[in-house]
């Protein structure tokens, strides 16, 4: 009898364990479930990078390529290190040579890098190349008769500067008045980043200031070219060109500050000094974001 009562004291044991052991089981399941319910709805609720707040002045301006300064293949130079001198080259017309600007600023490449040399620790050797009347087709010839069809003056400029950053920065109303044909442009263009590229040179493309043509009587025909020169940066697919889009960001600043192009006109082609200035401060600051990554007053 005694024995009887141990053993059937050893089975309700054995049972209560067991319902234990799957009770934990069960439970443990549970708390898994709700770990992966909870894992995925955190990934619903944060929003994708699309979905977060852009600066104002770039989120319209979605066709230029966004580069990434952490892309893997973003293997070349893009700021000076310490101590060293890092050089940068210009080519553009006549507003990128600084006409409308006193002499001694120098136009809005030359102020902008200026502005970044002054407020940052590095320093750019900046050497502006740009020529009164000149377009991408003039730097991708040669500049004689004589002279082989390889050497164009981009290409000579590039031996004798030496740039590890070549900055484009065309005004492009010459060639909308000249009626020249996009796809000499375009070539002219293509022609001129490959160059650059080869010689192991950063590629910045900055497009033009606004000025009172630009914003008015030959605003459709310059927007249809800086869509064309998107469409030859694109096709290149390479990390180490990189757009500035001064032209559209110039055009909202006037336009936010309920401003006139008047106001920065030196003539209806040409900033004057104060269109200069303006356009040198949207552009250093623009520099500094890209490759600085550093914070910078912004443009009141």
């Amino acid at each position: 009898m005694r024995r009887r009562k141990i053993w059937w004291l050893c089975g309700v044991f054995m049972v209560l364990l067991l319902a234990v052991a799957v009770s934990s089981v069960n439970l443990a399941h549970a708390n898994r479930q709700r770990r992966v319910v909870s894992a995925q709805s955190a990934a619903i609720t944060v929003p994708s990078e699309s979905q977060q707040p852009m600066n104002p002045l770039v989120s319209q301006f979605t066709f230029y390529p966004k580069i990434s300064l952490n892309n893997p293949l973003t293997t070349w130079p893009v700021m000076p290190e310490k101590g060293q001198t890092y050089t940068v080259v210009a080519i553009g017309g006549s507003a990128a040579e600084g006409d409308g600007d006193t002499k001694a600023e120098g136009g809005y490449l030359t102020r902008a890098f200026r502005m970044v040399n002054a407020t940052q620790d590095v320093h750019y050797n900046f050497i502006n190349e740009s020529k009164v009347g000149y377009g991408p087709i003039q730097y991708d010839q040669p500049p004689n008769a004589s002279a082989p069809s390889y050497q164009t003056r981009l290409a000579m400029l590039l031996a004798a500067d030496k740039p590890n950053m070549l900055v484009i920065s065309f005004g492009m109303l010459d060639d909308i008045f000249k009626k020249t044909p996009t796809s000499q442009t375009n070539q002219a263009l293509h022609d001129e980043i490959a160059d650059a590229l080869n010689q192991h040179a950063v590629v910045v493309i900055v497009t033009p200031p606004s000025t009172y043509a630009s914003m008015t009587y030959y605003r459709s025909a310059l927007n249809k070219d800086i869509a064309a020169e998107m469409d030859v940066v694109s096709a290149f697919h390479n990390p180490n060109i990189y757009v500035i889009p001064l032209a559209q960001q110039m055009d909202q600043y006037i336009t936010s500050h309920h401003q006139s192009i008047k106001m920065y006109e030196e003539d209806s082609w040409h900033p004057n000094p104060a269109g200069h200035n303006v356009a040198a401060q949207l552009l250093a600051q623009d520099f500094i974001r890209t490759f600085l990554l550093a914070d910078q007053p912004r443009l009141a």
